[in-house]
């Protein structure tokens, strides 16, 4: 009896998964990041880390990444799915020029209903 080339028999896989084998290395790390996402959120109350933060460079480049991804319909639904379950926000440009938007439309109206005096 011939056995399949990449079959992996039940006992070498509880021993592999015993001592921490990582059977999905791009999973793991997404998860990884994800986790460090989480905390960095706990930590700060948002998921929009700073380019300029020294302490988050490559956090900062998976948002950036993850956003790229999803504007391609390149992130799974579970992905997906885990990232808004924290707040992410997908569109952090249109959220920054919204808020700007309202601020710059909130002084005009000030502005406007402000009595002047000669």
């Amino acid at each position: 009896m011939f056995r399949k080339r990449n079959a992996v028999s039940s006992d070498r896989i509880l021993k592999l998964n015993s001592i921490g084998f990582i059977w999905d290395p791009l999973e793991h790390a997404w998860i990884e990041k994800f986790n460090q996402l989480r905390a960095f959120k706990a930590q700060n109350g948002h998921c929009n880390v700073p380019r300029s933060d020294a302490q988050n460079v490559s956090l900062a480049q998976w948002v950036n990444k993850q956003r790229v991804l999803y504007k391609k319909n390149a992130v799974s639904s579970d992905h997906i799915q885990q990232l808004n379950s924290i707040g992410f926000v997908w569109d952090y440009l249109g959220l920054v020029m919204n808020k700007t938007n309202l601020w710059h439309n909130g002084s005009a109206i000030k502005e406007r209903h402000t009595r002047r005096t000669p």
